[in-house]
């Protein structure tokens, strides 16, 4: 998958969403929900060509099975209420940690993944002259920009059990999971 695949993909899609409210064949609330579903499948779009993209092989949990990516959508993302110029709030986590197998080298599941999260935001954020798909924003993860752009599941919850401060767990009031990959 390229940048412009993806910038052509959302801007069509955006266009059958406008004619939609200026037809008033939908409500916006409709639209906003079309609109956040739209941002889904880009987001699960771009990992899965990241993902497909590394050299390092496969990536596996210590138990040898293997390991998965989970990403969860904040804000407006996370509520289906997305307008035209939002950008998506996304936290990103492994389940386990291990390493990959079977690539050029082995590499942390830390690594791997955040590597794949990497390039996920370039996908969906490098700007081309159609423009950016979204801004990303990663920030609201553990420890926002000073901390790791991935941890895994037991981290998260242990920094959240011990260091989150009231407003990084309310801001799970408004989020979606976009399941296991």
């Amino acid at each position: 998958m390229n940048v412009m695949c993806v910038r052509r993909f959302k801007h069509r899609e955006a266009c059958v969403a406008c004619l939609a409210i200026s037809w008033a064949v939908s409500v916006w609330i409709v639209v906003a929900r079309q609109i956040s579903y739209l941002a889904d499948a880009l987001v699960e779009a771009a990992v899965q060509s990241a993902a497909a993209d590394e050299p390092d092989g496969a990536h596996y949990r210590r138990d040898g099975q293997p390991a998965r990516l989970a990403i969860l959508g904040l804000g407006k993302l996370g509520g289906n209420e997305l307008n035209f110029s939002s950008d998506i709030d996304l936290i990103p986590f492994y389940d386990q940690e291990g390493e990959t197998r079977g690539g050029t080298r082995s590499v942390s599941n830390r690594e791997f993944f955040a590597r794949v999260v990497g390039d996920l935001v370039k996908l969906l954020g490098d700007v081309t002259e159609l423009g950016a798909a979204y801004r990303v924003d990663l920030r609201l993860r553990p420890e926002g920009s000073a901390g790791p752009v991935v941890r895994s599941l037991g981290s998260m919850l242990h920094y959240y059990d011990t260091a989150g401060r009231t407003w990084e767990r309310q801001a799970f009031v408004k989020s979606r999971g976009s399941g296991w990959r």
